[in-house]
């Protein structure tokens, strides 16, 4: 198929028509009035039919000019009602690139929908904060299914607990207050009587008259009371059990599983005796039936080895028993059973029913599994809780359910992957490993499931929204485009679900986006000495385009192949706007200027795509029949340079090219006294010999295309005190009439030191614990307290340099504090004695005799006098009142 806008267009043509047509009526005064109208109704008959954009939604088709729905300002109006988005927008800062969003809103149906909220209260809700964060998404669930109904009284929501029995907590409201306020009130002891729970939904789901009824079970593990069966021992099942509870009350777990017949899951409501219920401890299965006796006997507790009943004779002696082989004999209640037979009556009665399995274990699952609708179980650990409620909430009250979009690219669009899978830049709802899919052909396939997130906050008007990423590739070459020169991403994309009433809805179309991508060519013109185009040479060309092909700060080259007067056709290679240079891997024998769009030629060729954006733009380079010069520049950074600045740096260069002669030479800088981080140009020359002051030269002449290496020998440094590194900024082209220069830069860093020191008796040299000291820095102000090393070796790292003054604060229990403040320095400061590492070896502490005071930290001597002085003082107060008592006597 060709180029749409070379084809004869008659909705174009009628259009221009209409416009010549309208203008011609109004300026002929001679009309008469009822021509003209006739004129009039003709022309704005096909105007709208060319512009009635405003009449068009989903299903509106670009190539023919019709606007598509617009997101933030178009919304369905009527109840269940479906409307289709979807937009190309380019990513910023990239070309040929753009998000495509996928959105589908629809209104709330009005329609009635009853719940019934079961929850677990037994008591194993207790564990893992279990019961408290279910009634924390219980509540959410409330509000979001309340929140845009209250107003309406569309949605009624009722409550039901479960425990050691079944109860209604409250009846079907629409009051979110009242419900929240239940929910809190729940507490967690006792069995798990799910049955009753379901029983007791079912039959308040009975006399609603809504026409959607829903039953909402969460429970955190295996039922363990059932209502029992009429008929128990009829159409019994095998299965494989763990533990039982036996007719006596006691619940044995056996050595290893063990095949035995189990009750049915019953099918009507009639099979069940309701006034009865059948107790299972804390199993699932609970013994019935009698073992036919040997004696006069029964059967009782366990008391011997597992799996062995305890068999009682009528003579009260005891033997030990094996239980007999499986059969009519060895009969089991499965309370799993009957929950899951009480789910099917109340599903066979018109009720969805929904499940969460709460951290339980494979067996509990299976059973709520069997409780749900087909595809409405689900399984969650207290954490992830509310996000379940909220799925099953979105699910219930929303009129688009099972909702799938597939979506087929446009010819030249591939979708952005990533491990295989496409690239999502935004999901609602959050997408999981299952809901977005992409096959080999490039068809994406995207399943939200159900349009239950509000577009506001208790908005009735519900979304889903994907945004991927696609880019084009060489096909958009042989692409058709409309006639104002864009391309349709996308060939088609369709919307298939089911509505409010279960009804499937297939085929329903996205719009189609258009866009514009940004291409470029290269061609290469070669002249003679007389400045005479060649257009017989087969020589090849290499052209490198250097700039952000793989992001913003990237810096990556891309080489194109172009023969002497020939273009490479268009290129679609461009991904991210920023500056390209264009550079040709440069002939010796030729310079070399560029053209862009036809303009002047330069000697360099830069461009961002951004100016070009949607466009096609030429490069041209040109070669004319062709020195460059090298320069080596000298620079010193880092903590430590006064300790560098004395050195003389010294190194190498080497120039290749493709089947030239290698050139290598020498450098070394002359200065040998720097001034700061100055930078100095290096000596060097070509012919390998050592570089002198009295041959060398600041630039040396290079043949143009010749690439240079430059490296330093490495620097003698005290690498006891500093590290270093070297930089040399790359590769550089010699070019012609262009001095290439490389800046060789040296980093010199200090090493961070420490102090370290002991703690000792001061008479026996032993380790002490408990002291702590205060270290001051260099600056005075900056104290560091030390209280680690009970064991009393101190070591304190990564000190910056300078001089450090050690104070101890707190003396070992039982002895006298050492106020002697100690100073080192760390660093090198051209000293003999300069050290990293400095040790301030052991410091003595000496014990205290007496008095005997609580070991409970050491004082200072001051302490000691200041405490005798006061004890004498207070001697000499009480013996002076005593004297004068007496002479008052």
């Amino acid at each position: 198929m060709g180029d749409i806008g070379e084809k004869f267009d008659m909705r174009e043509l009628l259009k221009r028509h209409s416009v010549l047509l309208w203008r011609e009526t109004m300026n002929v005064k001679a009309r008469s009035r009822v021509h003209k109208t006739a004129v009039l109704a003709l022309t704005f008959a096909v105007m709208a039919w060319m512009w009635g954009g405003s009449l068009v939604t989903a299903d509106a088709d670009p190539m023919r000019g019709e606007p598509a729905p617009v997101i933030g300002q178009d919304h369905p109006k009527d109840p269940g009602e479906v409307k289709l988005f979807k937009t190309a927008k380019a990513v910023d800062g990239m070309v040929n690139t753009w998000d495509i969003t996928l959105r589908a809103e629809v209104k709330d149906n009005l329609k009635k929908s009853d719940i019934v909220l079961v929850g677990d209260r037994s008591g194993s809700m207790k564990d893992d904060e279990r019961m408290k964060k279910a009634k924390e998404a219980a509540e959410k669930f409330v509000d979001s299914l309340l929140a845009s109904q209250t107003e309406k009284g569309t949605t009624r929501i009722a409550l039901v607990s479960f425990a050691e029995d079944a109860r209604t907590d409250v009846e079907l409201t629409s009051d979110a207050s009242k419900l929240k306020g239940a929910i809190e009130k729940l507490e967690a002891n006792g069995a798990t009587f799910t049955q009753g729970g379901i029983k007791l939904a079912r039959e308040m789901l009975e006399g609603s008259d809504a026409h959607f009824k829903h039953i909402v079970l969460l429970s955190d593990g295996e039922p363990t009371k059932s209502y029992a069966l009429k008929e128990p021992t009829k159409d019994m099942v095998n299965k494989d059990i763990g533990s039982a509870r036996m007719e006596d009350g006691v619940t044995y777990t056996f050595d290893h599983k063990k095949r035995v017949n189990v009750t049915r899951v019953a099918q009507n409501p009639d099979d069940f005796d309701y006034q009865k219920q059948v107790d299972g401890g804390d199993t699932m299965f609970t013994r019935f039936g009698r073992v036919p006796e040997k004696d006069a006997g029964k059967w009782r507790a366990l008391s011997c080895t597992t799996i062995r009943l305890l068999y009682l004779r009528s003579n009260s002696s005891k033997v030990c028993e094996k239980p007999p082989a499986p059969g009519e004999s060895d009969t089991y209640y499965d309370h799993g059973n009957s929950a899951i037979a009480e789910a099917k009556i109340a599903r066979t009665a018109g009720n969805s029913v929904w499940t969460i399995a709460l951290s339980t274990d494979e067996q509990g699952e299976a059973v709520l599994k069997g409780v749900a609708s087909e595809g409405q179980a689900f399984t969650s650990d207290p954490a992830h809780l509310e996000s379940i409620f909220q799925k099953i909430s979105g699910n219930i009250g929303a009129a688009v359910k099972d909702a799938k979009v597939v979506d087929s690219m446009g010819r030249g669009f591939t979708v952005q992957k990533t491990g295989g899978k496409p690239v999502i830049q935004k999901a609602v709802p959050e997408v999981s490993k299952d809901t977005v899919s992409l096959n080999e052909q490039g068809t994406l396939t995207w399943n939200p499931g159900a349009l239950s997130t509000p577009i506001a906050q208790g908005s009735d008007i519900k979304y889903a929204e994907l945004t991927y990423r696609v880019a084009i590739n060489n096909e958009i070459l042989k692409a058709d485009k409309n006639v104002e020169g864009a391309y349709p991403t996308n060939s088609e994309a369709t919307l298939s679900y089911k509505d409010a009433d279960g009804k499937q809805v297939d085929g329903k179309k996205f719009p189609v986006p258009y866009v514009k991508p940004t291409l470029y060519t290269i061609e290469k013109k070669l002249y003679d000495e007389d400045d005479r185009e060649v257009k017989t040479s087969e020589k090849s060309f290499k052209i490198n385009v250097a700039g952000p092909w793989a992001g913003k700060n990237s810096a990556e080259t891309r080489a194109v192949e172009v023969r002497a007067n020939a273009e490479t056709g268009k290129l679609t290679d461009l991904r991210y706007k920023g500056q390209y240079k264009v550079e040709e891997d440069n002939p010796a024998d030729y310079s070399v200027t560029y053209r862009l769009n036809g303009g002047n030629e330069t000697d360099s060729l830069e461009f961002d795509p951004n100016t070009y954006e949607g466009q096609t733009f030429k490069i041209q380079v040109i070669n004319r029949p062709s020195n460059g010069k090298l320069a080596i520049k000298k620079t010193l950074v880092g903590d430590a340079i006064d300790k560098a600045k004395s050195l003389t740096y010294t190194g190498t260069y080497t120039c290749r090219a493709e089947n030239r002669p290698t050139l290598t030479g020498k450098w070394t800088t002359e200065r040998t006294q720097w001034s700061g981080t100055d930078t100095v140009s290096a000596k060097l020359r070509v012919d390998g010999t050592a570089a002198s002051s009295a041959q060398a030269v600041a630039e040396t002449p290079i043949p143009v295309g010749y690439k240079c290496t430059v490296k330093e020998d490495e620097p003698k440094v005290n690498e006891k005190f500093y590290t270093s590194s070297v930089a040399t900024g790359g590769d550089v082209t010699i070019e012609r009439a262009k001095t290439a220069t490389v800046t060789v830069t040296n980093t010199l860093n200090k090493k961070p030191g420490s102090i370290s020191w002991k703690k000792v008796d001061a008479d026996t040299g032993a380790l002490l614990g408990g002291s702590e000291w205060t270290l001051i820095g260099p600056d005075e102000k900056t104290t560091r307290d030390i209280t680690q090393a009970n064991n009393g070796e101190f070591k304190v790292e990564n000190l910056e340099w300078g001089t450090y003054k050690l104070v101890e604060k707190l003396a070992p229990a039982g002895y006298l504090l050492d106020e002697t403040q100690r100073t080192i320095t760390i660093g090198d400061f051209d000293g003999e004695n300069d050290v990293l590492d400095g040790d301030l070896g052991s410091i003595g502490n000496t014990k205290v005799v007496a008095p005997n005071i609580p070991l409970t930290g050491g004082i200072s001597r001051d302490a000691y006098v200041y405490a005798g002085l006061m004890t004498l003082v207070v001697g000499l107060a009480v013996t002076g009142a005593y004297s004068v008592r007496r002479k008052s006597n």
